[in-house]
C-alpha cells in the first residue's frame, strides 16, 4: 500500500485544527466581538473554516496522494474502485460543505432569532398538546435536509472511492470540529 494513502487521514484531521486556530485569530482580531454578534461571528467562523479548509485540502490531496490508487469493489465479481486525488477531494469536499449545510438547518431550528422556534414558543401559550405536536413535527422537519445531504455525501463518496470515500467524507464534515463546537458551545 502507499504510505500517503494510509496516513491522508491524519493529515486532513491535522489541516482541520489548523484551520480552526488561523479561523478563530480571524474572528478575534478582524471584528471586534460583541455581545449582540457573538451568533454571526460564529456563522462567518464557520464559512470561513469551510472555505479555508477546501482550499487546503487540494494541494494536500494532489501531493499526498499517488496518481492513483485502488479499492476492493465490494460487490463481487466487480472491478475494483480506480480512485485519484480528485475524486478523493471530491468525497472531503461533499462531506466538508454538507456539514455546513447541516450546521445552518440545525441553527435555523434550535436558535430562538429565527421562526421555528418562535412559533414552538408561541404554541406553548396554547397548552401542552399543541406544544408536542408542533414541537415534533418540527424535528421531523428539521432532519430532511441534513438526510439529503448525508444521503448525497455517501453516494458521492462511495461512487468515487468505495468505502475510503465514505471515511474520508466524514473527516470532511469533521474538518471544522473546533469551529462547530465553539459554535454549540455558544
Amino acid at each position: 500500500g502507499n504510505l500517503g494513502t494510509l496516513l491522508f487521514p491524519l493529515i486532513i484531521t491535522a489541516a482541520g485544527i489548523v484551520i480552526s486556530f488561523v479561523t478563530s485569530f480571524f474572528a478575534t482580531n478582524f471584528q471586534r466581538v460583541t455581545g449582540n454578534n457573538v451568533e454571526s461571528v460564529l456563522k462567518w467562523q464557520l464559512i470561513i473554516s469551510t472555505v479555508l479548509m477546501t482550499g487546503v485540502l487540494i494541494p494536500l490531496c494532489l501531493f499526498v496522494l499517488p496518481e492513483t490508487f485502488t479499492f476492493p469493489n465490494m460487490i463481487p465479481n466487480e472491478p475494483a474502485y480506480v480512485a485519484t486525488p480528485w475524486k478523493a477531494f471530491g468525497c472531503i469536499a461533499c462531506g466538508l460543505w454538507s456539514g455546513l449545510i447541516i450546521g445552518y438547518v440545525t441553527e435555523i431550528f434550535t436558535s430562538n432569532t429565527y421562526r421555528p422556534v418562535q412559533e414552538l414558543a408561541e404554541s406553548c401559550r396554547m397548552g401542552p398538546a399543541p406544544n408536542i405536536i408542533l414541537g415534533l413535527a418540527l424535528g421531523y422537519l428539521s432532519n430532511v435536509i441534513p438526510v439529503f445531504c448525508l444521503a448525497i455525501t455517501i453516494y458521492v463518496a462511495f461512487y468515487f472511492c468505495s468505502m475510503y470515500g465514505i471515511a474520508i467524507a466524514a473527516l470532511g464534515m469533521l474538518g471544522c470540529l473546533p469551529t462547530a463546537l465553539a459554535i454549540d458551545g455558544y
